[in-house]
C-alpha cells in the first residue's frame, strides 16, 4: 500500500502536467477547427467573386472553369506547403570547410554560391517547386511579364 501511495505521489505532478497540456491542446484544435471553417466560408465567397467578375467577361461555364482552375492551383500550392512542413527538419551538420582562397573565376563563385545554397533548395523542395509552378503560370498568362523578366535577364550592366 505504502509502494503505491509513493508512486501515485510521484505520477501526481505528471499527470497534472498531462492534463494541463491535453485541455489546451483541445482548445487549440477547436479554434483551428473554427478558423478552419471561417476559412472555407470566406473562400468560398471569394470564389463567389472571382466567379461574377470572370462572368462579365466570359461564358458562364469558363468563368466556372476558370474559378475552378485558380481555386485547383491554390490547392496544391496550399498541399505542397503542408507537405514541407510534414517532413521533419535535417539535422544540420557542422563540416569544418577548409580555408579556401578566393574566388578566381565568375564560374568558380556561381560553383561556391551553388554549394552553399543546395541544402536550403532540398528542405524546401516542395515549395520552391509550387512557386516555381505559380511564377510559371503567370509568365504564361501574361505577355507583360515576360517582357518585363526578358529585359531583365538581358540587362546589361
Amino acid at each position: 500500500c505504502r509502494a503505491a501511495a509513493k508512486v501515485l505521489q510521484l505520477i501526481q505532478p505528471l499527470a497534472d502536467q498531462v492534463r494541463q497540456v491535453l485541455s489546451r491542446s483541445i482548445v487549440a484544435m477547436a479554434v483551428a477547427i473554427l478558423a478552419a471553417v471561417v476559412g472555407i466560408v470566406a473562400l468560398g465567397f471569394f470564389a463567389a467573386a472571382v466567379y461574377l467578375l470572370l462572368e462579365e467577361v466570359l461564358p458562364p461555364a469558363a468563368a466556372a472553369a476558370a474559378t475552378g482552375g485558380i481555386l485547383l492551383i491554390a490547392m496544391i500550392a496550399l498541399l505542397l506547403i503542408a507537405r514541407s512542413f510534414m517532413r521533419p527538419p535535417p539535422v544540420p551538420q557542422q563540416v569544418a570547410e577548409p580555408d579556401r582562397p578566393p574566388p578566381s573565376s565568375e564560374f568558380e563563385m556561381l560553383f561556391r554560391l551553388a554549394e552553399q545554397v543546395a541544402p536550403q533548395v532540398r528542405r524546401h523542395t516542395p515549395l520552391l517547386a509550387g512557386l516555381t509552378f505559380a511564377a510559371g503560370f503567370v509568365l504564361g498568362l501574361k505577355p507583360e511579364a515576360r517582357r518585363a523578366v526578358w529585359r531583365a535577364a538581358t540587362k546589361r550592366r
